[in-house]
Parts: structure tokens; sequence; C-alpha cells
């Protein structure tokens, strides 16, 4: 069922894992229509240990393993087969999503993306001062 209102904190992880799927449709292309950047859903959907349907994107397979940790599709035609897919087959994506949570948890905290935007302005500071 498609909800067509804001959602906030604790209700969002409600709704995450109260959902079969959760979609993430980026709406912002780039080049002859690639996408290059992740949204946050593509961090806290995982995170909630609930199954995320993204659009490929150019960045995705640096964060997850792509088919096993979280699906991605290029074209409508490919989201229609993949959505069928996966309302079929529970315990596959009930696997998905566990992979999913268990890369988000080790990898991609807010405590490792400070942890790596510190190095950067560190490695920033040395070059500057060098």
């Amino acid at each position: 069922r498609y909800q067509k209102q804001d959602i906030y904190r604790e209700e969002t992880v409600k709704v995450y894992n109260a959902s079969k799927i959760i979609l993430d449709i980026h709406t912002l292309f780039g080049k002859e229509g690639t996408m290059y950047n992740v949204t946050p859903r593509v961090f806290e959907v995982p995170a909630c240990r609930a199954f995320l349907l993204t659009n490929k994107v150019t960045q995705l397979s640096d964060f997850y393993k792509v088919g096993e940790e979280l699906v991605a599709y290029q074209g409508i035609d490919e989201l229609k087969k993949l959505i069928v897919q996966y309302l079929d087959n529970a315990d596959e994506r009930a696997a998905i999503a566990q992979r999913g949570f268990q890369r988000a948890h080790q990898h991609h905290t807010y405590a490792h993306r400070i942890s790596s935007l510190l190095g950067t302005i560190a490695v920033s500071i040395k070059e500057t001062h060098a």
C-alpha cells in the first residue's frame, strides 16, 4: 500500500518493518539518465532490517553487494518484475534484508560516516599545509 504522507523517526522504522518492500525511487538523473549518488534511504532501510528495492546508482556497489544485501532495478519493466519476484519469495526477501542489516550496522552507521569525514578533513589539512 502506498502512503502519501510524511512520517518521522520511530514511525518510519515501524513503517519500514511492516512493509514487504521499500521502494527508493530517485528523481534526479545525470548525463544520459545515469544516477550517481545514493540517498539516505539506502542506509536507513537496511539498518531497520527491511528489504530495499532501489534505482541502480553508480556508487551503490561502493556500499553494498547489490543483489545480496539490497536489490536495484533499472527501468520500470525491471522494477515490475522484481516487485513480483520478491513479493512471491518471502524467504529470499528476508535473507537479503538480514544481510543488508548486517552490512549497515558493520559499515554504515553515523559513527562510520563521521570517522570517514574526519579522515578526509585531516588529509585535506595535511595537503594544504604541506
